[in-house]
């Protein structure tokens, strides 16, 4: 009997969390902030740190949901977040591909009060978020690009895998570099989330992330297809070094990474697990970067 009673109990605060969630993700700012008191220093925190001398007239308005409507939202999406200011976005794939795999995820419209409203969730879920990924939750259901890549990972955290997928496919759509990376890591089967392997398209997805600015996709395209046979292209070591050279000249800091880790390395380390690193290998390095193996200081 005590042990039913346990599970009812433990059936009913599951029930309880998740209404009072599904509570939390509704109205406007001045309504989330009635029903959740822990909102609203960081909302009042957030206009405070603005520098417009409206910001008086703001900080009265977020207690009124209908004097906060009539809000200039673009004058303060401007001011508060620059050009970190989230816009609706259906990117415009390079590939037709990709193009028909997202058209389904593309955002709809949002008016400025709702970017504002998805903006400030953001920022303020992003201090937050290990404690209460709500405010995350609501940005992303709205529509925010980073929030939802963030809740990517929450979600895929606490094994909401549909919910996980859905979010990181519309960060995507949005062409968020960081979400189309991580996309090309589930093609290529890093993540598990239902679905199936294609190295094909996780090299597009590779690619069009590159093309957004992304210095980890521009690495993996341009240099760890030759070292490692990534998206299992044909390797060659030494052109693939050669490649990283330019690019950390270039200051790409993945690039920067892998060559310091290179100089680092002893010989047998870098052969280690790497069967196709030869001893030509190694002397090109001598060369090329200057690499010396252990012991080689002192001779």
């Amino acid at each position: 009997m005590k042990k039913n009673n346990l599970i009812l109990f433990a059936l009913l605060l599951l029930t309880t969390q998740a209404f009072a969630t599904q509570e939390l993700l509704q109205g406007s700012l001045p309504e989330l902030m009635q029903r959740d008191g822990m909102l609203r220093p960081y909302v009042r925190d957030l206009i405070s740190s603005s520098t417009l001398p409206e910001k008086t007239e703001w900080l009265s308005s977020m207690e009124s949901p209908a004097s906060f409507r009539r809000l200039d939202f673009a004058k303060m999406n401007s001011n508060l977040f620059g050009e970190n200011t989230w816009v609706p976005h259906a990117h415009g794939f390079k590939s037709q591909t990709l193009q028909e795999l997202f058209t389904p995820y593309f955002p709809k419209p949002s008016d400025e009060h709702m970017i504002f409203l998805a903006d400030a969730l953001y920022e303020i879920g992003s201090r937050i978020y290990e404690r209460n990924p709500s405010y995350l939750e609501y940005a992303a259901s709205i529509g925010h690009v980073g929030a939802q890549h963030r809740m990517f990972f929450v979600d895929f955290k606490l094994g909401k895998l549909e919910e996980a997928k859905n979010y990181l496919f519309c960060s995507a759509a949005q062409g968020n570099p960081d979400a189309l990376l991580t996309l090309s890591e589930v093609h290529q089967g890093n993540w598990r989330i239902g679905i199936p392997k294609d190295l094909g398209i996780a090299k597009l997805l590779c690619q069009e992330a590159s093309g957004l600015g992304s210095d980890t996709a521009r690495f993996r395209i341009e240099v760890a297809t030759l070292t490692e046979g990534l998206f299992e292209s044909e390797r060659n070591y030494q052109q693939g070094i050669v490649k990283a050279k330019e690019l950390a000249d270039a200051n790409n800091q993945r690039a920067k990474s892998f060559l310091d880790a290179i100089m680092r390395s002893s010989g047998d380390a870098l052969q280690e697990g790497n069967d196709f690193i030869k001893d030509e290998d190694l002397d090109f390095l001598r060369s090329f970067l200057g690499w010396k193996d252990t012991g080689e200081e002192e001779n």
